[in-house]
């Protein structure tokens, strides 16, 4: 639905409204998924995200070096930047004045704190990944009228990132999938400094050389440099790169081989569309679903979004496969963030069913950590959490393909940045994760694992011994699987 410019809370918001509006905002748009079912997918103990938005209230060590204030002046402003956005989107009457901008910041304070049937409250239920689409909720429901109103706030710029991206591939078109999924990752880092601003990914370090600008005077020229930027990064090395292994997983396997592929930005969508329609022409039985966001969430490609793409004539053969052998899901997450407790029971069916799931975007790698299938994330280290879960350098803007092993987290403890420090090459000291993904991938890729995950073992419960031992050891994945003397050596065939 467009939404009309209107506000339907009076503020400041009452009791009875604030437990209501905080309800509202916590469950997705639809058919909500079974408990059972998202723990049969994810885990027991799944969180999604690194830690709870409640957790800033007490200013903890690991989030000392964001010089961002105590929490409730955070969410002040976090507050502010989404109402000045919708207000600059025409989604607000006659803007907002300074009183009743101060009302509305009060009302998301009150709505954060209402408990909910857990018994926990709204603040204490989410994660500090999830609290951008939590606020972008509360706005719509107090002006709007509907947690998940369409407000399209960035269509000039991703009617410029369209223009852009099939410009460039009607120039440059990498034919093979490995080069095409590097375009796509790649991608990513175009107009990254707008989506910034809507984030709460932590403060991020990155340059303008870390990031691909969208060009604000668009003509040939400016695309073209554009398009020779994404091209030189993505033949360059990655931080880290599992492309061999997608490609063995996804193209070299026999027979019929399904695909999910989640999603994020608008421009890397383009790319996305196209390295798909490689990948479909490489491997004739080769099934692709490719889940767009419900809705439009910030700068992210909707349902809409990609069918309007697919009209375009760069994408007339990936067209005409829809219904056959490519698919496009109507019901994909309602948030910028993926929550798995969010996504419809037939998403995560489809997630149970599939041979490989492809997750894009650095939030998807933060709050998706658990899932109990083959998965490869893909995106760009632009921003300080980022850079502390994968131990590399964001002001380099580094990008990630990286293969997950079923139900083997790929990073380990957060909040461990506080204790663990670290200089990179460039100088800069930083905090990292108890395990980061570069260990992660070092283990994974190690004679050692590749010995206990030996031929003739079920793969992924050799691979969860490991997990539950290095629990019962105080180590971490990494650690355990790099160290000869801690792998078990009986019990799992």
């Amino acid at each position: 639905m467009s939404a009309t410019p209107r506000t339907v809370v009076v503020l400041p918001v009452s009791r009875t409204d604030a437990s209501q509006i905080a309800r509202r905002v916590i469950r997705p748009p639809g058919e909500a998924a079974t408990p059972k079912l998202v723990r049969d997918l994810f885990g027991e103990n799944y969180i999604p995200g690194t830690f709870m938005l409640s957790e800033r209230k007490e200013r903890p060590a690991f989030l000392w070096d964001e010089e961002d204030g105590e929490y409730e002046g955070w969410m002040r402003r976090v507050t502010r930047s989404h109402v000045e956005a919708i207000a600059r989107g025409g989604f607000l009457p006659s803007g907002i004045d300074a009183g009743s901008l101060t009302k509305v910041e009060d009302a998301v304070l009150e709505i954060l704190e209402v408990r909910l049937g857990s018994g926990r409250t709204l603040c204490d239920s989410v994660t500090n990944q999830q609290v951008t689409d939590i606020v972008w909720r509360i706005l719509k429901t107090v002006f709007l009228g509907n947690p998940y109103a369409s407000c399209h706030l960035l269509r000039e710029v991703n009617d410029l990132g369209r223009r852009c991206a099939t410009r460039i591939l009607q120039r440059h078109r990498p034919d093979d999938p490995i080069s095409a999924l590097k375009w796509s990752v790649v991608a990513g880092a175009v107009g990254a400094d707008i989506k910034a601003r809507y984030t709460a990914a932590g403060p991020s370090p990155m340059r303008e050389g870390a990031i691909i600008q969208i060009p604000g005077a668009p003509g040939e020229p400016e695309f073209e440099t554009v398009g020779e930027e994404i091209e030189r990064r993505a033949t360059q090395t990655f931080g880290i790169d599992c492309s061999d292994d997608f490609l063995r997983d996804v193209i070299g396997k026999s027979g019929e081989v399904s695909l999910l592929f989640f999603t994020d930005d608008y421009v890397e969508t383009v790319f996305d569309l196209w390295a798909i329609l490689t990948l479909l022409r490489e491997k004739q039985n080769l099934q692709v679903t490719i889940v767009p966001k419900w809705g439009q969430q910030a700068n992210d490609a909707s349902f809409e979004d990609v069918q309007e793409l697919l009209a375009d004539p760069l994408f007339e053969d990936l067209r005409a496969m829809e219904g056959v052998r490519f698919h496009v899901a109507p019901n994909g997450p309602a948030g910028s963030g993926i929550s798995a407790y969010e996504l419809s029971p037939r998403i995560l069916e489809a997630l149970r069913s599939v041979d490989v799931v492809l997750f894009k975007g650095a939030r998807s790698f933060e709050m998706l950590q658990g899932v109990k299938k083959t998965a490869y994330f893909a995106f760009n280290v632009l921003h300080s959490y980022t850079e502390t879960l994968t131990g590399l350098d964001a002001t380099l803007g580094p990008s990630v393909l990286l293969r997950y092993e079923a139900g083997v987290p790929a990073f380990q403890d957060f909040r461990h940045r506080a204790e663990r420090k670290a200089t990179l090459a460039s100088g800069r000291v930083v905090g990292l994760a108890r395990m980061t993904a570069l260990e992660y991938v070092e283990a994974i890729k190690s004679q050692q694992y590749a010995r206990f995950v030996c031929e003739g073992q079920d793969r992924n419960t050799a691979s969860m011994a490991l997990v539950e031992r290095a629990k019962a050891l105080n180590k971490t994945f990494a650690q355990l699987t790099l160290d000869h003397g801690c792998l078990p050596t009986t019990g799992v065939r």
